[in-house]
């Protein structure tokens, strides 16, 4: 869950106040001592991670609380929860991914896919955006990554094992690719 910092200790407290236990965990020790994400587990095992940055505010230059932030942009779809616009969604599984060296589980990319399909992305906006929140290295990485998945003979059988174990709301998404390759002179992004 990503919080405006303004609200984070107030959120903090909304967990444990419905009994989540906060977890202080010596593998974290760099994240807790940078202060940008909280875990709570509840009494059902349930993590919850709450984020008042993406990652690390030293890695990322995004703009979260300004008027043209990434609050400000969201929509709301429930009792006091706002969704982020699809490009600062699909951005920050970007800076998520660049932060692990993009060495993540296969659902990580599989999100990025779901949502690049899920509502078509516009590529240019979102590149001007990378490169605002400095991402635009690690955003021609992982289109090139998500671009390796769906051309994989591993994709038709990889999303029917996926539908098969959860309930996607929206079909798989087809193997196509995501974005035309920049030729050879230009950038990524």
């Amino acid at each position: 869950v990503l919080v405006p910092e303004s609200r984070w200790d107030e959120v903090c407290e909304l967990a444990r106040q419905a009994d989540y236990r906060q977890d202080i965990s010596v593998s974290r020790s760099y994240t807790a001592a940078h202060d940008y994400v909280r875990s709570f587990t509840g009494s059902d095992g349930v993590v919850l991670e709450i984020h008042r940055f993406v990652c690390e505010k030293s890695l990322f230059t995004g703009d979260y609380e300004g008027p043209e932030g990434i609050f400000a942009r969201t929509r709301p779809v429930g009792s006091g929860l706002f969704l982020p616009d699809p490009v600062d969604l699909f951005l920050t599984l970007v800076a998520h991914a660049a932060k692990h060296t993009f060495d993540l589980p296969l659902r990580s990319f599989f999100d990025g896919l779901v949502l690049s399909e899920a509502s078509p992305l516009p590529w240019d906006r979102l590149r001007r955006r990378a490169r605002e929140w400095t991402l635009g290295a690690s955003l021609h990485v992982w289109q090139r990554i998500l671009d390796l998945l769906v051309e994989s003979p591993l994709w038709p059988r990889l999303t029917s094992t996926a539908r098969s174990r959860v309930s996607l709301a929206a079909p798989a998404p087809a193997p196509r690719r995501l974005v035309a390759r920049p030729g050879p002179r230009s950038s990524p992004a």
